[in-house]
């Protein structure tokens, strides 16, 4: 899971043409949590989780739906 959060942080994070310090104001967390959600060293709250969605303009549909297909075809 964190190998697939950590590749939607950094497409997100482009998309929106932000730097991490400002991705890490948007999602409430310090910039050395956020970098080390960016290089995949830990999972995220639910929290921040929640602000990834709602503020990234995400469809939480879609995010889901491609998370369980990454994790169906990990195993």
């Amino acid at each position: 899971m964190q190998v697939f959060f950590k590749r939607e942080l950094r497409k997100q994070r482009f998309k929106l043409g932000i730097n991490q310090e400002q991705m890490s104001e948007l999602l409430r967390i310090s910039p050395r949590s956020y970098s080390d959600l960016e290089n995949g060293k830990y999972m995220c709250s639910a929290m921040v989780l929640i602000y990834f969605i709602l503020y990234c303009d995400i469809d939480a549909n879609d995010f889901f739906g491609r998370l369980k297909d990454f994790l169906e075809n990990r195993e």
